[in-house]
């Protein structure tokens, strides 16, 4: 699907292809797997490199959107670091859009 949107953005004389959400974890939604910054192999079975190597062939240069701030309440690294979340101590965690805001100095 991304290919032709490629082409088309030769064509138009665009510089960069940024590549946006949707591209890691189990990612088919805006409900999932944010913090888990690794391909979903089932969009890109050949991996990232490959793809960008198709843009690159394509003189783009290219680019990946990621979001190091939030972390999906179903994600990997919410599972295994609850601890990382900004949140007010002695509440629950209080999501938002099915997501959290990590507090990075706890990393």
């Amino acid at each position: 699907k991304l290919k032709p949107i490629v082409a088309e953005a030769k064509k138009l004389g665009i510089e960069m292809f940024v590549l946006d959400d949707g591209w890691f974890g189990h990612r088919d939604d805006d409900t999932s797997s944010l913090g888990d910054w690794k391909v979903y192999h089932k969009k890109f079975p050949q991996g990232l490199k490959h793809f960008s190597d198709y843009v690159h062939a394509q003189d783009l240069k290219f680019g990946i959107w990621f979001e190091p701030e939030m972390i999906s309440i179903d994600s990997d690294l919410y599972k295994e670091h609850p601890d990382y979340l900004m949140q007010v101590p002695n509440r629950k965690p209080s999501p938002s859009r099915s997501q959290f805001v990590l507090d990075m100095s706890r990393l």
